[in-house]
């Protein structure tokens, strides 16, 4: 910008301001997790090096991660019960199999069988 004035003694002076854009950032970063608390976006402001406002986006997305039961059957006793296995999903995160295992009922009982063989 180049302004003209007229100094004290009615001369003319001539100012030019240059003006130079400080460098300020903005970012976003896009980020994963397997810890739903960690979920969402967080907006965060810094001061660049050269004294500018610089804003830092953060988004963390949650990684997909199971939980089941099943329910089984057994005539085994030595099947029932309750078993947990812990796995590591395909996205990195650990995913809990609970499998409860229930007896069937069986019945056992005894027949007493009387035969009465005539002989002719």
């Amino acid at each position: 910008m180049v302004d003209s004035f007229v100094s004290i003694e009615g001369c003319d002076s001539i100012v030019t301001s240059i003006t130079e854009l400080l460098a300020s950032y903005q970012d976003t970063i896009n980020l994963t997790s397997c810890d739903i608390n960690q979920v969402g976006t967080v907006v965060d402001s810094f001061v660049s090096i050269a004294g500018c406002d610089s804003i830092v986006t953060s988004i963390t997305e949650l990684l997909v991660s199971y939980q089941d039961t099943i329910n089984l059957t057994s005539c085994d006793i030595n099947q029932v019960g309750t078993v947990v296995d812990s796995f590591v999903s395909i996205a990195g995160c650990d995913s809990v199999v609970t499998s409860i295992t229930e007896l069937l009922v069986s019945y056992q009982d005894t027949i007493n069988l009387t035969f009465v063989i005539s002989i002719k």
